[in-house]
């Protein structure tokens, strides 16, 4: 009786199987293993034109615009003028500034989440100040940054 012997690529063919099945325990256990929560995330455009403040509207699905991931519907839009440090070389001090025609938007973000030790997830996306964030909605795309976070128990 001949057996046949493990070769390379006998090894490569069960490297490949054990990458797949940690890459499917991988996505499906993130996210999980927390307390479910309403999860309010603040992401700051700046320096917008008018004409991208009136596509924002609250209701929104918002996605995200690298992956198509769902995260949620504008829960709020808030706008300010957009402000700029400037050296002044009479003063010999920076200065703040308003932009003229310009815009600093906060777009907050409402999704179903989970919260634990280790981090707070909408949707099964990670979130956390700091973060840069490419989110897309109904005729608008833009990248900006999470300024703000904050999350609420959900009446069981």
């Amino acid at each position: 009786m001949k057996l046949n012997k493990f070769n390379i690529v006998d090894g490569v063919i069960v490297l490949a199987f054990l990458a797949v099945l940690a890459a499917g325990a991988f996505f499906l256990t993130r996210g999980g293993g927390g307390d479910e929560v309403m999860v309010f995330f603040d992401v700051e455009f700046q320096q917008m034109e008018q004409s991208f403040i009136e596509l924002v509207e609250e209701g929104d699905e918002i996605r995200d615009a690298v992956r198509n991931y769902f995260l949620g519907h504008v829960y709020d839009v808030r706008i300010e003028p957009s402000v700029v440090l400037v050296f002044d070389s009479i003063e010999g001090r920076f200065m703040q500034t308003v932009t003229p025609e310009r815009y600093d938007i906060f777009i907050t973000v409402s999704g179903r989440g989970t919260e634990s030790n280790e981090a707070i997830y909408v949707e099964g996306q990670i979130v956390r100040v700091g973060r840069e964030m490419s989110i897309t909605g109904k005729g608008y795309a833009n990248t900006g940054f999470i300024v703000g976070l904050r999350t609420e128990r959900i009446a069981e």
